[in-house]
């Protein structure tokens, strides 16, 4: 039988079939990558960058066999590139010539703690097996992307410190495999929540050092696995959420330095698995639950900086897991707790300004600050039972005396009891506490001799007893404290000979015997501290020069102002080329400036005024090209102004060569100063033109120019100068040389001596209060930024205990001076004069100190930073950030001149 003809297909099947093909043919095939198309990505990548690491060097193409083994590269069995992790490698640049699409099974894709910029590129979402994402510790800026919310394998998300800003996309919420997000020290704003989903797999959230605000991101509390949330430093205002008490998971709450308010929730105990619950620096009021003793996993305690009332629950003492509680400025009243005697691994509290008494039966704790606790009173005799103390905070809150069981702290390594009302002598007890390193006394009415046998059994590191009564020698204190690295004695009637009143001290970095009586030569042998950087030796008064050898090649900072010393100024002293600061000024010392100062490449500070020095200035004083301020004033020099000082063009703070004896005309180089901000001139033998770039010269009667006082160098008719241009003649009235404090410093400073004002006077006269640079390791400051770099005390130093040489400003509050640490960091200080405050009302100070703890964390790129405040005796010092963008002031003179000044935006 024969087989059925088949039909043939129809016109319409057959167009049919022929479009299928076509499209097969249109669709394009997927390729999969070589390591010759990944090598080129990223050596396209690389050559993008503007710094490569030498880290790359391994990343070339004649090594594209060896893709694998490049650094920073990891492949798969077949050859393709799956991570790429470059931590910490220097590397500069953005990630726009990356091509993502190179890398499809790209898994992990690392590069944390660079100085990449630039945006996030959409085409980040092409990676579509990421797992794991760090772009932490850069520059990025811009939004979040929200393709990123397309990266649905995507586990570990890290975008912590860069200047990324606006609202968190919601498409983040699509990402529901994460279950880590750290989105922390941005500039974010808000979140979308009608339309942000829950993220059932996320156990570790950040959002700290952010720009949020309002209430409580509601999605948060359906990550029902949530472990650590931090939402620290920002600007949430909502009241405690009740709902919060279901995330039963959560070890790690913080809340710190927000606006939350209102009473913690009766139910906090809930919280069971909290072992850190940070919530300080808020506006929470009312009690401390009484079962907050429940929350038995408990290891870090935090509420200070609130407005709570009442008393400590004696529950707390059930806490025995608790290491950390911090208590202070609370607002917490009665007595401190036996119970917290219970609390055996406690080892640091802070209780310090509250209004409570009594110390509890902490055996095991190391740790104690009662500093400034307004209840305190007399020290509380239970505290010498404290035998495990390290170290022991009573700063600015006790008065009596110091017992002789002092000596029972035999583990004591820091004592700080500076500025009280203490009374008697120090016990001779002191000499017991072997371990002793770190010792403050500063600022105390005491009137007796230093104690003697200080240093017979322990090794003291660091001494500070500046403002004090003491008097008599050094010689029998310190002599034997071998381990010493900081003495700090000045401000107090110490005398004797200079010369004996230190031993051998290897480690010595810092000395500061100002303002005391000593009398003697500076002994050759001080010159052998190999380690000193800081030497002060100013207002002796009865001071001999003695220099024979200078071995101190690390010196940074010498001072030795107003003694009396006579003779002249050393050569050698252009051989200590690590010199940062040098102070000779209110002496005797007569003949040439030596030569070889010009060799101190590093000078920022050279005040050589009220002297009797006399020759000319030495050119080599122009090589200094680091120099910030040149005081050379009330001498006796001679000859012509170098036009080599035209080379100091970092010369900013001031620069002053008046009373003297100077001829000849002004040098047109010094025009080339542009950065600087005070020049004086006045009271020499200058004459001839003044530049056109400099203005006011007054008391050097042969000057002529267009400067208000002065006569003018072609003299015209009246009639000529009638048809001047209005706009040169204002010109011409505003020509001045000395910079005073800004309008815009001025406006600020206004500003925050109101609150200053309401805190001095709740506090009823607030004491000084001295951070040294070793009390800033053990200790937290009154209000100061978190990560503290520095400490007032190095701001001591860096002014030269604000001598006037380092004032950029005045005004009617106050002073501003500019500090160089030594660091290199350049701060703005300003100190608010507050003495009268007779018209300021009685309102509660803990608002001004939240809002100077807030501002000491944020980190925006329009505010300033403010690194914190100190009080001392009717002033207020206001730490910032030195911000070279010029003044207000100078933006009006430029108006003046008929140039606009846009004052609405920060440049």
């Amino acid at each position: 039988m024969s087989s059925p003809i088949r039909e043939p297909f129809s016109l319409h099947q057959q167009c049919y079939i022929l479009l299928l093909i076509l499209c097969l043919f249109l669709v394009p095939l997927k390729t999969s990558p070589t390591p010759t198309t990944e090598a080129q990505a990223l050596i396209r990548w690389k050559t993008s960058l503007v710094f490569q690491s030498s880290l790359l060097n391994s990343w070339a193409l004649t090594k594209t066999s060896s893709l694998c083994e490049w650094n920073g590269i990891t492949c798969h069995n077949g050859g393709s590139v799956t991570e790429i992790t470059l931590t910490d490698m220097n590397l500069s640049g953005t990630l726009h010539q990356f091509d993502f699409t190179a890398f499809p099974n790209l898994t992990r894709f690392v590069l944390d703690h660079n100085n990449l910029n630039g945006k996030i590129p959409s085409a980040i979402a092409t990676l579509s097996k990421l797992i794991f994402l760090d772009l932490s510790g850069n520059n990025f800026y811009d939004g979040i992307p929200p393709e990123i919310g397309k990266l649905s394998e995507l586990g570990f998300l890290n975008l912590y410190a860069n200047s990324l800003e606006g609202p968190v996309p919601y498409q983040i919420g699509s990402l529901q495999k994460v279950w880590f997000m750290d989105l922390g020290s941005n500039l974010l704003t808000s979140f979308d929540s009608s339309r942000f989903s829950s993220m059932p797999h996320l156990t570790h959230l950040s959002l700290s050092y952010n720009n949020f605000s309002g209430k409580f991101p509601p999605f948060i509390f359906k990550c029902k696995n949530l472990t650590y949330l931090d939402m620290s430093s920002n600007g949430f205002n909502d009241l405690f959420p009740d709902v919060m008490i279901n995330l039963v998971r959560l070890e790690y709450l913080n809340l710190t330095s927000n606006e939350f308010r209102g009473p913690l929730p009766a139910n906090l105990s809930k919280l069971a698995s909290s072992k850190h619950l940070r919530i300080g620096a808020n506006e929470f009021t009312g009690k401390i639950p009484d079962d907050i003793g429940l929350l038995s996993n408990l290891q870090i305690l935090e509420l200070h900086n609130n407005s709570l009332t009442g008393r400590i629950p004696a529950s707390v003492g059930q806490l025995v897991m608790l290491e950390r509680l911090d208590l202070h400025a609370a607002g917490l009243t009665s007595i401190i707790p036996s119970e917290l005697g219970s609390c055996t691994n406690l080892t640091f509290m802070d209780l310090s300004l509250n209004s409570l008494a009594g110390i509890g039966n902490l055996k095991n704790l190391k740790l104690l600050d009662l500093s400034r606790e307004r209840a305190l009173g007399q020290i509380p005799h239970t505290i010498w039972n404290l035998t495990q103390l390290t170290m022991l905070n009573l700063f600015d809150n006790i008065l009596g005396s110091i017992p002789r069981e002092i000596g029972n702290l035999t583990a004591l390594q820091t004592l700080d009891i500076g500025i009280n009302e203490l009374s008697g002598e120090l016990p001779h007890t002191l000499s017991q506490l072997e371990s002793l390193q770190d010792i403050h006394l500063v600022h105390q009415p005491f009137f007796q001799r230093v104690a003697t046998g200080l240093c017979n059994d322990f090794f003291l590191e660091y001494f500070t007893t500046d403002g004090n009564n003491f008097f008599g020698s050094l010689r029998e204190c310190l002599k034997n404290c071998s381990r010493l690295t900081t003495v700090g004695v000045q401000g107090n009637k110490l005398s004797g000979d200079i010369s004996s009143a230190l031993g051998v001290h290897p480690n010595l970095d810092y000395i500061n015997l100002g303002r005391n009586q000593f009398s003697g030569e500076l002994s050759q042998n001080w010159w052998d501290y190999k380690e000193l950087t800081n030497f002060h030796m100013d207002g002796n008064e009865n001071l001999r020069w003695l220099w024979l050898r200078l071995e101190v090649k690390n010196l940074k900072f010498l001072t030795l102002s107003s003694n009396k010393l006579t003779g002249s100024i050393p050569a050698e002293l252009g051989y200590l080329t690590s010199m940062s600061r040098l102070n000779l000024s209110g002496n005797r010392l007569d003949g040439d400036i030596p030569s070889g100062l010009g060799k101190l490449t590093d000078l920022e500070v050279l005040d050589l005024s009220n002297n009797l020095l006399t020759g000319n200035i030495p050119t080599e004083v122009g090589d200094s090209a680091r120099l910030a301020v040149l005081n050379l004033s009330n001498n006796i020099l001679s000859g012509e102004i170098p036009s080599e000082l035209g080379n100091l063009t970092s010369l900013q703070i001031y620069l002053d060569i008046s009373h003297n004896a100077l001829s000849g005309t002004i040098p047109r180089d010094l025009g080339n100063l542009i950065l600087l901000e005070a020049l004086d001139l006045s009271h020499n033998a200058l004459s001839g033109q003044i530049p056109p770039t400099l203005s006011q010269m007054l008391s050097n009667p042969g000057l002529c120019g267009d400067a208000e006082g002065l006569p003018s160098c072609n003299p015209i008719n009246p009639g000529e100068r009638s048809t001047e241009h209005p706009k040169n003649t204002k010109r011409r009235k505003n020509l001045v040389i000395p910079i005073v404090v800004p309008i815009a410093g001025l406006l600020v400073i206004i500003i925050f001596v109101v609150g200053t004002m309401i805190f001095l006077r709740t506090t009823k006269g607030s004491r000084e209060e001295f951070v040294s640079t070793k009390r800033s390791k053990s200790f937290e400051s009154l209000a100061w930024e978190r990560e503290g770099k520095f400490t007032f005390n190095d701001i001591v130093k860096g002014t030269d205990n604000f001598n006037d040489m380092y004032c950029i400003g005045k005004g009617e509050f106050g002073i501003i001076y500019k500090a160089m640490l030594q660091t290199g960091q350049v701060v703005a200080v300003k100190q608010l004069n507050v003495s009268n405050l007779s018209d300021i009302l009685e309102i509660s100070h803990r608002s001004f100190l939240n809002e100077i703890q807030i501002l000491t964390d944020v980190r925006h790129k329009n505010i300033v930073k403010l690194y914190g405040f100190y009080s001392k005796k009717g002033c207020i010092y206001l730490v910032y950030d030195f911000v070279e963008r010029g003044s207000l002031g100078k933006l009006l003179r430029k108006d003046a001149e008929g140039r606009q000044a846009n004052l609405g935006h920060s440049d």
